[in-house]
């Protein structure tokens, strides 16, 4: 991997969309015709953060309602937000069946399928309804399942992904050296991409490894340029920093970028705010940068085909509203909207045992299959009748497989208990368990590789103990070499091998006899010092660093306590053991009084206060000052405290869109988050690819096919299947 995800990403979202949406005349003058000017006052709206070249990436555009404006400065000129909306369903205009006349088509009955499923090769729609209590529909696969809630649930180390039921969750950032797979919300080994390879020019960014906390310099800008820390790019200064760029009004950038709402680059490296969204919409809420629209409407409404109304969640029980009808309409009970309409089954309902019907309200109706003896809900196959799909407890017990037909037209995996493998080895095919053999209870005493009883080994240890093996072989047995046991100087031996008992290996304040190759005991010194102590194996000398405050007699030869000096300096002590010239320490200094003082510090006895001529407790005086741009002392008055303040401190207000750690303008830092903003849950710093901004990268297909969540409030079509 020469380049990290997140380009291997980008340039796959260029690619993609460019081939879908564009002709061979828009594709030649959206990536030729950049020209690497900037003009002063801002210019056309830059699109979403992860742009290269002015190119915007197709389905990035959920950047909390930014969009880059009149930089035209990163490889190519700006190019304009509205020149791609971030809707991907439209690369799927024209896409029908005689588009693509040798595709096969994926759905053609509700056959297990749940909510609102259309064919992506004949475009056939399907209302296949909703699921039974405890289960839900995946957005995915549009079957019913057993609802997977969290990051845990499924399989997501980091990342945002969405759950079954619709919800977004955030799993956090990879540690350090990783970087997150967007395609499997899993951390793998980072690939250590450049600010260059992600197209950041300047400032602080993080570059997709490790937490989004680890920002990496990417440098500054040339003589009169600034940088725009919130996109990463150079832009001519302003006068206020040295330059002559004078940003446009704000309506005419906002015009020129067809912006309705949030934030886009001033041109002068700035932002301006192109104002907000009326009642009852929001911004960016359809992955549109800095356009308005209806908040996106909750899974389950979806999958119901719900209108209007109010309705119960399968997760968690939780109440959704599901939108309101224009008068005259009224919301019937089925969720349409409508003249007044009681919902009912047709006639037709009665010749088959299930199904999906027209109400006669312009909405659908639903004619359920009964509930199993065991409580579990039948599924409603094509011809209308009832299916009770085989279960792993009933139908296949004591089996075992991954795609065993449900016998009704999906599949189930029947999984075996921990410590047992499954002889099927094909997706379709049923085997049976074996549980494999345990080191403890199968092979006590037996070591190395070992055959599991399923067709596959094991491996065992000792323990403690060593493992013998006979030359060739791949196993043996346990068995434990002698001990030394006081023993030195020598090697003993025993049928499991040899043991080398050395010099050294008698331990601490023990040496060895080499006489009688056995471990002896040191003589203790006690005050001892100077002087040797015991006799032949035992015998040894005595330190004279008798340790603090002690010295060694050399009269004597015992450890002495030397007179302590307390708080006297430029004297000395005496006392029998011996003499100590005091002095003092640390940042105390001697006084007429030949007695150490310690002086009070601005950090210490004056903290958090300030003030000039402050007594420092040892006859002299101290100026603590404040600190920080802008920061005043509220004394002015000699050997008065008083306390500092700063009159331009800012706020997260003053950093609309970002977030990270910023100036607070007097001298410290402040960290603002995407929450501080009020932005939409889905935004995230750094979320679409402009590090220190907030905003949201749409997902890839990753496999996929139909039109799929993209995580940011909205849909991509991944083409037929």
């Amino acid at each position: 991997m020469t380049k990290s995800l997140t380009r291997k990403h980008a340039l796959r979202r260029i690619c993609g969309a460019l081939s879908l949406l564009f002709a061979a005349a828009v594709l030649s003058s959206a990536c030729g015709s950049g020209n690497g000017s900037t003009v002063e006052g801002g210019g056309n709206s830059g699109g979403s953060a992860g742009e290269d070249g002015g190119i915007p990436l197709a389905g990035n555009g959920g950047n909390a309602g930014n969009s880059a404006a009149g930089t035209g400065a990163r490889n190519g000129s700006g190019g304009s937000s509205a020149g791609m909306t971030g809707s991907d369903e439209a690369g799927a205009a024209g896409a029908g069946p005689g588009l693509l006349p040798d595709c096969q088509p994926v759905y053609t009955s509700c056959d297990s399928l749940c909510g609102a499923v259309t064919d992506p090769c004949t475009g056939k729609h399907f209302d296949c309804g909703g699921c039974a209590d405890g289960t839900a529909c995946d957005r995915d696969t549009h079957q019913c399942v057993t609802p997977k809630l969290t990051c845990k649930d499924l399989g997501a180390e980091c990342g945002r992904i969405r759950n079954t039921c619709g919800v977004r969750l955030d799993c956090g950032d990879c540690a350090d050296g990783k970087e997150c797979d967007p395609d499997t919300n899993t951390c793998i080994a980072c690939s250590n991409p450049t600010c260059q390879d992600l197209g950041f020019e300047c400032g602080p960014a993080w570059l997709g490894c490790g937490p989004r906390t680890e920002s990496h310099d990417c440098g500054s800008c040339a003589a009169g340029s600034v940088c725009n820390v919130a996109y990463n790019r150079c832009e001519p200064a302003p006068a206020s920093a040295g330059g002559k760029c004078v940003p446009k009004a704000t309506a005419t950038l906002c015009t020129a970028a067809s912006a309705e709402c949030g934030y886009i680059s001033d041109g002068c490296g700035g932002t301006v705010k192109c104002g907000d969204c009326p009642l009852g919409q929001s911004c960016a809420t359809d992955g549109v940068a800095n356009r308005c629209g209806p908040p996106e409407q909750p899974w389950e409404c979806i999958v119901e085909q719900r209108e209007c109304g109010k309705t119960t969640a399968t997760c968690g029980g939780k109440t959704y509203d599901c939108g309101s009808c224009t008068k005259p309409d009224v919301c019937n009970a089925n969720g349409k909207c409508g003249a007044p309409c009681s919902p009912a089954l047709p006639p037709a309902a009665a010749d088959v045992a299930c199904g999906v019907f027209d109400d006669g309200c312009n909405g659908k109706i639903s004619k359920d299959c009964p509930a199993t003896p065991k409580g579990t809900k039948e599924v409603c196959k094509a011809d209308g009748s009832c299916c009770a799909p085989k279960t792993c407890a009933d139908d296949y017990k004591g089996q075992c497989g991954v795609g065993l037909s449900d016998g009704c037209g999906s599949t189930v995996d029947c999984n075996c208990d921990t410590g047992s493998v499954c002889s099927a080895k094909t997706s379709g095919d049923a085997g049976s368990c074996c549980k494999k053999k345990d080191c403890t209870a199968d092979y006590a005493g037996q070591c190395g590789t070992l055959d599991d009883g399923c067709g596959g080994t094991i491996s065992c240890g000792c323990g403690s103990q060593t493992c013998k093996k006979a030359a060739g072989s791949a196993s043996g047995s346990c068995c434990s070499l002698e001990a030394c046991n006081g023993q030195c100087n020598t090697t003993l031996h025993n049928d499991c091998g040899d043991t080398t008992c050395s010099k050294t290996s008698c331990g601490s304040n023990k040496a060895c006899d080499t006489t009688s190759d056995m471990c002896c005991t040191l003589a203790a010194c006690g005050t001892s010092c100077g002087v040797t102590v015991g006799t032949g194996c035992s015998a040894h000398t005595c330190s004279t660093n008798c340790g603090k405050g002690k010295t060694c007699d050399p009269g004597s030869h015992t450890c002495c306590t030397l007179p302590t000096c307390g708080t006297a300096c430029n004297t000395s002590v005496t006392n029998s053991c011996g003499t100590v010239q005091c002095s003092c320490t640390g940042t105390a200094t001697c006084q007429a009084n030949n007695t150490c003082c310690t002086p009070r510090t601005c950090g210490g006895y004056y903290s958090g206060k300030c003030g000039t001529k402050l007594d420092d407790g040892c006859g002299g005086t101290i100026d603590c000052g404040c600190s920080g741009t802008g920061n005043v002392c509220s004394k002015t008055a000699a050997n008065t405290t008083g306390t500092c303040s700063c009159p331009t401190l800012l706020t997260c207000a003053d950093y609309p869109n970002q977030c990270g750690s910023f100036q607070n303008g007097c001298g410290g830092s402040l960290t603002c988050t995407c929450a501080d903003h009020g932005l939409p849950a889905y935004d995230t710093c750094g979320g679409s690819a402009q590090s220190g901004v907030c905003g949201c990268t749409k997902a890839e297909c990753g496999g996929r096919c139909g039109k799929v969540d993209d995580g940011c409030g909205g849909q991509v079509d991944c083409g037929p299947c």
